[in-house]
């Protein structure tokens, strides 16, 4: 299946999306060409857009966009999964998913610096022990802006368009 791909601007930089006419496969920080990738939007790719702008400007808590993350073994999904079911604006620990998934706290991390589909799978909410930022594919910066978007809306005080 051919893969495609849009690039666009948000509020912590660009962003490019990857993904079949089935749904999306990646979303990466930053401007990139993929290699074999067409630069064309699918519906999905076009959801995926929407619903991260949404997302940027508080008017988005979950994702309803088609997702199609390969995971390299189950226990890398069901820490997938699991980030999914953490709430908007709530975060845990690497320890807190180690427990629940039953695996080592390293697996955890390295899972999570795997994470194709940041955001959409909201690995930015997993913190280290002491709720310190650490592991985020997109990076420290990233991670504390978009903890900083769900805790703003979160109490209703949160200026859309503004994370400074």
């Amino acid at each position: 299946m051919l893969l495609r791909y849009a690039v666009f601007d948000t509020l912590v930089g660009d962003v490019t999306i990857v993904g079949t006419e089935k749904g999306v496969t990646n979303l990466l920080f930053g401007s990139f060409d993929p290699v074999g990738a067409v630069n064309e939007e699918t519906l999905p790719i076009y959801d995926a857009i929407m619903e991260i702008n949404q997302f940027f400007y508080g008017q988005r808590k979950k994702f309803s966009v088609k997702l199609k993350a390969v995971a390299s073994t189950e226990a890398e999904l069901k820490v997938w999964q699991y980030c999914m079911t953490i709430p908007f604006g709530e975060t845990r620990t690497f320890s807190d998913v180690a427990k629940e998934v039953g695996i080592s706290v390293e697996l955890v991390q390295r899972y999570l610096e795997r994470n194709p589909l940041p955001i959409f799978i909201p690995s930015h909410r997993i913190t280290g022990p002491s709720g310190g930022l650490s592991n985020y594919v997109g990076g420290i910066e990233i991670q504390s802006k978009i903890l900083l978007l769900e805790s703003r809306v979160t109490q209703g005080v949160y200026q859309a368009g503004n994370l400074e």
